[in-house]
């Protein structure tokens, strides 16, 4: 009976070692995947309180009367960190900031505090509010205390683990030498009948040994985890502030964009009213109103793209002769400053599947190719149809720089001629080809005749509404 006790004790150690080793190695990948995804956990958790606060003030806003408006918005702005402003075309007003001028607000607040900033709309009951929000940066401190706690506590999972197996290895190492003093005692002592066998070794000698292997070992790759995760850690941490810093910096960009094209706006205004009197100036100035308001448009669509609410590639149905139209009339004062002759073959109406950004840029890249290099008193042709299950189109215009092109890597990225290369970014041709591949299509760009043409090629099938 005290045989079979003790082999079960054996066996129950053994497994209980390799059982606890796989554990012990589970917990650390836990704490190394909890430690490197804190700020990926930190962003989720910031988004999603900002989607809850713009959702809460909507439905205030929805939910209560006109004269509790004020006060409701007032409770829930005491309970959050944010700064908040309320208006609608009936005289409605909630401010927690200075002024309720939307532009004005846009340069005052510090976006380096900000977790978030927009203005938007509400409807309700046939009245239009006009929300103008911004939200503080989320409390570090709170989240990294609760981090902190289940870091620690993995911390002591991992040193019990360990003070257990060592505890057993140092009994396991012991037991040998143990028995080692009583035989040499045993022979002092001329009791050779009950010296233990010298190849007698037991379970216990060969799990120390592969015990003290295994630990080797596993010291050894450890370690080298170690150094190789912190280079890893180090150089994504770089690559990750690099990438904040570069948004914060086109952000920025994009919204001092916004202000002087809403003072045109303004002054326009002024400068209509006073030249009421010259009909032809005002419907010039008209024209110039249209075209601002039209970049104005677009910057809006940037800053929701940045902000994430406005979906990338989210196709419609659009109509692609339109969309060229519109793109070469944009153009018409340079082409006309610069006596180019426009030649245009398209059907009447051609209606694709597309994002309509990625078409607007895509055309405005190849009408701003054309109004840069098409030689002055030049001619242009741009030609789109359909043809054997494909959208083809192309654009040819003159040029007496041919030889300076380099037809093989001019849909390179940052690819510069030497024609024009001070005002040329190198990225409208890059950007034509990978918008064309998006939609399985291909692009050539090649010589013809006085000048160069570029050929698109687009399968029907790409850009149908399934």
């Amino acid at each position: 009976m005290n045989g079979w006790s003790r082999g079960m004790k054996r066996i129950f150690k053994d497994r209980f070692i390799w059982v606890m080793t796989p554990i012990y190695l589970l917990v650390i990948c836990l704490l190394v995947w909890l430690i490197y995804s804190l700020p990926a956990i930190y962003n989720q958790i910031d988004t999603n309180r900002v989607e809850e606060i713009r959702e809460d003030i909507t439905q205030i806003i929805q939910r209560e009367e006109p004269d509790d408006l004020e006060e409701k918005l007032a409770d829930y702005v005491a309970k959050q960190p944010l700064e908040l402003a309320v208006i609608n075309e009936h005289g409605f007003y909630y401010a927690t900031v200075p002024t309720t001028d939307f532009a004005t607000l846009d340069q005052w607040v510090n976006e380096a505090v900000l977790s978030y900033h927009s203005a938007y709309t509400i409807q309700k009951d046939q009245e239009e509010y006009q929300v103008w929000l911004a939200i503080y940066q989320l409390e570090p401190q709170n989240f990294f205390e609760i981090s902190t706690f289940f870091i620690f506590l993995g911390i002591i999972l991992l040193f019990s683990i360990v003070l257990l197996l060592v505890l057993m290895m140092r009994k396991q190492i012991l037991h040998p030498l143990k028995r080692l003093r009583m035989n040499i005692l045993k022979l002092k002592e001329f009791r050779l009948s009950e010296v233990s066998p010298i190849d007698k070794t037991s379970a216990y000698d060969r799990l120390s040994v592969e015990l003290h292997e295994f630990t080797d070992d596993l010291q050894g790759k450890m370690e080298t985890i170690g150094t190789k995760y912190t280079a890893l850690e180090k150089e994504l941490q770089a690559k990750n502030e690099e990438s904040i810093y570069k948004e914060q910096l086109v952000r920025s960009v994009i919204h001092d964009l916004k202000t002087p094209i809403s003072i045109v706006s303004l002054e326009l205004e002024q400068v209509k009213e006073q030249a009421s009197l010259n009909p032809a100036l005002v419907q010039k100035i008209e024209t110039i109103e249209k075209r601002n308001q039209g970049v104005l448009t677009e910057i809006k669509e940037a800053i929701l793209l940045i902000h994430g609410e406005r979906v990338i590639n989210q196709c419609e149905k659009i109509d692609l002769v339109k969309e060229v139209q519109n793109t070469i009339r944009r153009f018409n004062p340079i082409l006309s400053k610069r006596q180019i002759r426009c030649i245009v073959d398209v059907p009447a109406e051609l209606m694709v599947y597309m994002d309509v950004i990625e078409v607007k840029q895509l055309l405005h890249n190849i009408m701003s190719n054309i109004a840069q290099y098409t030689d002055e008193k030049g001619v242009f042709e741009f030609t789109l149809f359909e043809e054997n299950q494909s959208l083809k189109m192309s654009a040819y215009n003159e040029s007496a720089d041919i030889d300076a092109i380099d037809f093989e890597h001019v849909f390179d990225l940052f690819y510069q001629g030497e024609v024009l290369a001070k005002t040329s970014t190198g990225v409208g041709m890059y950007t034509i080809k990978k918008t064309v591949q998006k939609y399985q299509g291909t692009c050539q760009f090649s010589k013809k005749e006085n000048g160069v043409e570029l050929r698109i090629e687009i399968p029907l099938e790409a850009v149908q509404d399934e």
